[in-house]
């Protein structure tokens, strides 16, 4: 009995007691630690890429191709020469004993190439997802690899083969004639083609099935360009790697400098 009525005053006395007390915003074990920059940064890329897809894709595809083709001059032995001037961007130092030295040209038009295709890839994204729509998931994401891969990465690598090789003639050699752009692009597609487009079915297979399977669609481009930075390196690897044997028409009088019809003076 006496229990009983220390319980009742105990119980009568708990909301005069709340009055007196400030609810807590959150509970202290669950507090969470203060907002830091890199997390604002992380919040504003990723609301971004909600509201802007194309444009922010694009940005995003442009840096890392300016980071993957900076890692592969650096590494790359046998380049092919095409005649530019390489830029000192850092001094010899214990780590890099010859310095950080990179041509800008080559990269601005290898980043340039990687904007125009972070568009590209945002509007293909979107249209997988459409016309899949109604398909179960799995079988849904199959068919998405498939037809990225048999549908678009001949098309992208034929063009990215042929027009960067052009725009580097074109950039850097200064070469304005159009049968030896062509033959110079011709080259290029011969060598490379069918080694780079089985690559990149080997790369971008399991790449675009992580990315349709396990993340929300407007993560999609941008986890697509920073698994990019890697196969950036390989492609600007392949895309000035010289070779032993050139094609004859480098060397053909049939096709010279004194084609004024076809030269730009």
């Amino acid at each position: 009995m006496v229990l009983f009525r220390l319980l009742q005053r105990m119980a009568s006395s708990i909301p005069r007691i709340s009055q007196h007390i400030q609810p807590l915003k959150q509970p202290l074990l669950f507090a969470q630690p203060p907002i830091t920059q890199r997390a604002t940064v992380v919040q504003w890329y990723l609301k971004h890429l909600k509201t802007h897809p194309h444009r922010t894709n694009m940005v995003t595809s442009f840096i890392l191709m300016l980071v993957g083709d900076g890692i592969a001059q650096h590494l790359e032995t046998n380049t092919e020469d095409l005649g530019s001037k390489k830029v000192q961007f850092a001094a010899p130092g214990t780590f890099l004993p010859q310095g950080i030295q990179l041509d800008p040209t080559r990269s601005l038009v290898l980043s340039t190439w990687a904007g125009s295709m972070g568009v590209l890839f945002t509007s293909w994204f979107k249209y997988m997802d459409r016309v899949f729509i109604s398909w179960p998931r799995f079988t849904g994401v199959i068919g998405k690899v498939t037809l990225t891969s048999v549908g678009l990465s001949p098309f992208t690598n034929v063009a990215f083969l042929s027009i960067v090789t052009i725009m580097e003639h074109i950039m850097i050699k200064h070469e304005f004639n159009s049968k030896k752009l062509m033959w110079a692009a011709e080259d290029k597609l011969e060598k490379e083609f069918i080694h780079t487009l089985l690559s990149s079915w080997t790369f971008w297979g399991p790449v675009n099935f992580i990315s349709w399977m396990y993340l929300p669609p407007y993560i999609r481009v941008a986890f697509g360009g920073f698994s990019a930075t890697i196969w950036n390196v390989y492609l600007s690897i392949i895309q000035h790697r010289k070779y032993l044997k050139r094609r004859h028409f480098e060397n053909n009088d049939d096709i010279n400098d004194n084609s004024n019809d076809n030269d730009v003076k």
